[in-house]
């Protein structure tokens, strides 16, 4: 007799229900953490977390045949980080990881062998630090957190509910083709990032390089996104506050690590408050806060005269640092 078949599953179904609210309690928890962690490493990271259904629950138990189900079953309350390209994992995943108990960790792309198709991404298995909880039915409770590229998280979404839903048993042939996908996802993973770190370094593109770098540290600062194509067209007319040969990414990192406080509080005040100048609301505000504290007078001097002197003068009252 099979694990799956000598299990009770009408006593199984009650544990899973008396736990349930432990579980639908702690999964907001886990997406709060998950947006914490990506938002302290300035990334645009995607972050999702729900509790498992019972339904689903039962129905892994019997699929998977596990022979303790309620500890074996570690997805219970399940996160997902999805990047859009595969060189923001290592650094999720490393933030993860100080950010988390970690149980056990998976890439599983290291376990496939060089001829095998199989599925992709990585996996963590965690536990949210009592700080982080609030609720002493949830502490030592595990979770499980998928990192995915959208490309790896498009391809499970699909083949799961084909392949784990389906009412009958995929052909095997389908079963093939579908497993044949991961080589297309691999590539475009592949591809993807070639191409940014091609157009990254052409030559004409360093206001793009900048306004990558002043996104990630306004979501450091606000965990808010922006309007991307908005910071294209006004960062190009910014970047001439300074000298041709200056490192403004660097001088915006040290400027933001000096005065995070300040930026912070900054902020959060004007988040809702619309009635302040616009780009308060977008990262390219950090250059003008940054110029106004090194040099408000040089600012005032350089300033384009295709953007609106008014902008200057608000952000100016803004920053604490009204011009004359």
């Amino acid at each position: 007799m099979s694990a799956a078949s000598s299990l009770d599953y009408t006593a199984l179904f009650e544990a899973f229900r008396e736990d349930q609210p432990i579980y639908e309690r702690l999964a907001p928890a886990l997406e709060a953490k998950l947006r914490e962690v990506v938002q302290s490493i300035g990334s645009k990271a995607l972050v999702t977390a729900r509790p498992k259904e019972l339904p689903s629950l039962l129905r892994k138990a019997w699929q998977d045949k596990y022979d303790d189900p309620l500890t074996q079953i570690r997805d219970r309350a399940g996160g997902r980080v999805i990047v859009s390209f595969e060189y923001e994992v290592p650094a999720v995943v490393e933030a993860l990881k100080a950010a988390f108990e970690v149980v056990h960790d998976e890439d599983k792309a290291e376990k496939r062998a060089p001829d095998q198709l199989a599925y992709i991404g990585y996996h963590l298995e965690v536990r949210l630090r009592a700080g982080d909880l609030g609720d002493d039915e949830a502490v030592g409770r595990i979770c499980e957190i998928q990192v995915h590229t959208r490309a790896q998280s498009a391809w499970a979404d699909v083949t799961h509910d084909l392949l784990y839903k389906s009412a009958l048993e995929p052909d095997p042939d389908v079963r093939r083709s579908l497993m044949r996908l991961i080589a297309l996802v691999e590539i475009f993973d592949v591809e993807a990032g070639r191409a940014r770190e091609a157009i990254m370094a052409t030559t004409g593109y360093e206001e793009a390089v900048l306004v990558a770098a002043l996104e990630s540290a306004f979501i450091r600062l606000t965990g808010t996104p922006s309007d991307h194509q908005f910071s294209l067209i006004i960062v190009p007319f910014l970047r001439r506050l300074y000298d041709s040969g200056e490192d403004v990414a660097a001088l915006i990192e040290s400027f933001v690590a000096a005065r995070s406080t300040k930026l912070t509080e900054l902020y959060a005040r004007y988040r809702a408050d619309y009635r302040a100048d616009p780009l308060v609301h977008q990262p390219e505000s950090l250059i003008v806060f940054e110029r106004l504290d090194s040099n408000r007078f040089e600012a005032q001097t350089r300033w384009p005269e295709e953007l609106d002197e008014g902008t200057l003068d608000r952000l100016a009252v803004v920053w604490g640092s009204p011009l004359d």
